[in-house]
Formats: C-alpha cells, structure tokens, sequence
C-alpha cells in the first residue's frame, strides 16, 4: 500500500491515508498551515486489513514512525 502522510517539518505524523498501489494519490485539506504531504510505501501494510485494522496499524504507525525526507525520497522511520 503507499502511504499520504501528512506531517510537521520535524517528520511528527499528524495525519496519514492508506490506499492500495494502484489508486490515485490521496488528498485532505487539514486547515493547518506548515504541513507537508509526502507519499510513501509501507511493508507494513501488504495484505488488505478490514477498515478497523487498518485505522488501529496507521494509529500505531503515527504514533511510532515519522518520515524523513532524503532529497526527493521519502521513507519512514522509527521515532527516536
């Protein structure tokens, strides 16, 4: 699945949507000035959850990833 997470310039995830590889890119108007919206692909995420799995893994991925941009590359992180 590729990931929209939608974060702060620290990589702090203060959003996500999930859809599968072959879906276009997602968007939501948060309303917060200062965010960033970067694409990027999760291993997590291989099979395909039912819609309450899927809500309980991205919490769990915002709460313990972030992401760190590499130039134009994207990827998450553990948080330190």
């Amino acid at each position: 699945m590729k990931l929209t997470a939608y974060h702060d310039e620290r990589g702090n995830i203060v959003a996500v949507i999930a859809r599968p590889d072959d879906a276009p890119a997602a968007h939501i108007d948060l309303g917060r000035p200062g965010l960033h919206r970067t694409e990027v692909e999760s291993d997590e995420f291989t099979d395909q959850p039912d819609p309450e799995q899927l809500q309980e893994r991205l919490a769990t991925l915002m709460s313990s990833q972030r992401i760190e941009v590499d130039g134009p590359t994207a990827r998450l992180s553990a948080k330190s």
